[in-house]
């Protein structure tokens, strides 16, 4: 493989603007090369960008998205960032990755100038308001009638009225129990600089000392944006702010993320905000996704996130000839859903029963929403209009060891594909639920069942679930959103719970919703009085609808809170 250096492609860094001249050494670096930066400071400013039509998953809808870095169709690359600083302006994707194999970045990281996310200090508060000293320097804001405003040079966004996430300065996590509890305010600059927060903050207000994170702006761009790829590895990237998902990778296969970091530039003077949304988002992925020795702080979403992209069946013109609905309003216009000879999982929208499996002869796209599917065969006989599609070729295996899943808003890891998972080795220190098991096809139209999941020896730490986000009903929460769930028709399957430590101030380790095959076997649970109780008599382990559970093994250290170990809820579970 052939090294090049920048400097020999005429990039260097410490220019004010270098977008085209970036832009120009990749496209003299031949395939199966390396490139190689300088040392120092690239600046891209999102004016300079490039533009693209794409439907970024998970992503708010845009005409077209700002490209600062572009890689299309290229095959054994490797950027080398050999520690250089790449500083965005503006509302731009830093790296796109379209139709490439055998592409490997590493060594560098990806910052803004001026963040896309904001924080503030709480220097008071009472029932109906709260007072909050914003660093004019690091996040530039103005007020407009009684809406804060941040500046960006060529963007200006309101603050949002929710989703604003209070940190406890003296445990580095999110204030226990303040998770999504930000009321609906108005604010006004008083004359001592402090900007007020007025709106209803009884039973929650914050902290003086403590720090505000303040949510602003549209999910528009991704950090990092692989599409229809494969074999692609990141390495040892830090990532200090994003103005979206951190990573998100789609329609890609064999992808590895290694050494990533997500965390605030607190060099800079950011003391928690890492990241807008999710840290790692992974839609209708395939192969091997490998995500070890990362490292996620600050985030503002869940630092780790697999699924499908599940859609409606709309309409049945014939038995071979289906019009499907894509049906999340930020998962839209995929025209890479399925392609021939893919298999299609029709399913129950009430139980996400599988009513049968097809295989695409023909896919095409309507509009955003729509699109046609030809099959090779007749749609199940019971298949009719409002059951579910999952495309069971676009779902991916996943490994997950050695990761740090810090101070984040929501959860730790989402997961949910009929894959082989395995989570192993890694500490949880999350304010919901450290793992979420979804599945939803009627909802979210994310995902569809599990059916091979291993999760053992991780540490969760007292912090878990001191917020309860969505699904927040255990440090693991196996919570398929089901209208009609039934035992005999179980969502889940084979899941293991081994080896684990769980550090907690009160039971809710474990829930489970329609599964089967569940093994919660040779766990530790200790007590930790870092916090107080928050349900005294809670069962350490829950399910419902549930059948051939396995609790053994298990070991409870110190006067741990429970009313029980184990409590079945419903008749109808068995052994």
């Amino acid at each position: 493989m052939t090294t090049y250096t920048s400097a020999c492609l005429g990039l260097f860094p410490g220019s004010a603007e270098c977008t085209d001249a970036f832009a120009w050494a990749l496209e003299q670096l031949p395939d199966g090369s390396t490139l190689r930066l300088e040392p120092g400071e690239y600046r891209f400013h999102a004016a300079s960008a490039g533009l693209g039509d794409y439907s970024l998953s998970n992503s708010d809808i845009l005409d077209q998205r700002r490209l600062s870095v572009l890689l299309r169709g290229r095959h054994d690359v490797t950027l080398d960032g050999c520690g250089a600083r790449l500083v965005f302006h503006g509302q731009t994707m830093p790296f796109t990755l379209d139709g490439c194999s055998g592409v490997t970045l590493k060594n560098f990281t990806i910052d803004w100038d001026i963040p896309l996310t904001a924080e503030g200090v709480v220097e008071a508060s009472c029932d109906s308001c709260v007072d909050i000293s914003i660093d004019p320097e690091l996040y530039p804001f103005h007020l407009e009638e009684d809406t804060l405003v941040f500046d960006g040079g060529d963007w200006h966004e309101p603050v949002w009225q929710w989703g604003n996430t209070e940190f406890d300065t003296r445990t580095g996590q999110v204030a226990a129990g303040r998770g999504d509890t930000w009321p609906r305010t108005t604010q006004q600059l008083l004359e001592n600089g402090l900007v007020r927060f007025s709106g209803s903050f009884a039973g929650h207000r914050p902290q003086s000392g403590n720090v505000v994170v303040l949510r602003h702006g549209r999910r528009e761009h991704a950090g990092i944006f692989v599409h229809n790829s494969e074999n692609v590895c990141l390495e040892n990237i830090t990532m200090h702010a994003n103005g979206g998902l951190g990573i998100l990778a789609q329609f890609s296969r064999d992808l590895t993320f290694r050494r990533i970091r997500m965390e605030p530039d607190r060099a800079a003077g950011r003391l928690f905000a890492g990241g807008h949304d999710d840290g790692i988002h992974l839609s209708a992925d395939s192969g091997l996704i490998t995500v070890e020795e990362c490292s996620f702080m600050g985030l503002m979403d869940d630092p780790l996130n697999l699924h499908g992209i599940a859609a409606r069946l709309e309409r049945v013109e014939n038995r071979r000839t289906v019009i499907g609905r894509f049906v999340h309003p930020q998962s839209n216009g995929f025209d890479l859903w399925a392609l021939p000879g893919h298999a299609i999982a029709v399913l129950d929208g009430q139980d996400m029963h599988s009513l049968g499996t097809v295989r695409t002869r023909a896919f095409t796209l309507l509009d955003r929403e729509l699109f046609r599917l030809e099959l090779e065969e007749e749609l199940p006989a019971e298949a009719e209009a409002g059951a579910s599609l999952e495309n069971m070729s676009r779902t991916a295996a996943l490994v997950c060891r050695r990761n740090r899943f810090g101070a984040c808003r929501a959860r730790g890891v989402l997961c949910c594909t009929p894959r082989p998972v395995l989570i192993e080795d890694n500490v949880f220190e999350s304010a919901g639920a450290a793992i979420l098991i979804p599945g939803d096809a009627c909802t979210w139209y994310e995902s569809g069942r599990c059916r091979d999941v291993t999760i053992r020896g991780n540490y969760f730490a007292p912090c878990c679930l001191r917020s309860e986000y969505l699904s927040g009903d255990a440090v693991i929460s196996i919570h398929p959103e089901l209208p009609a769930p039934r035992a005999d028709r179980p969502c889940h399957t084979n899941i293991t719970v081994e080896d684990n430590t769980f550090h907690t101030a009160d039971g809710r380790v474990l829930y489970a919703l329609c599964t089967s095959g569940l093994r919660f076997c040779g766990n530790r649970i200790l007590r930790s009085y870092a916090l107080p109780a928050q349900r005294e008599n809670s069962p350490l382990v829950t399910t419902q609808h549930c059948t051939g559970v396995a609790v053994s093994r298990n070991v409870l250290v110190g006067d741990v809170v429970g009313g029980e170990l184990f409590k079945k809820e419903y008749p109808d579970e068995t052994d």
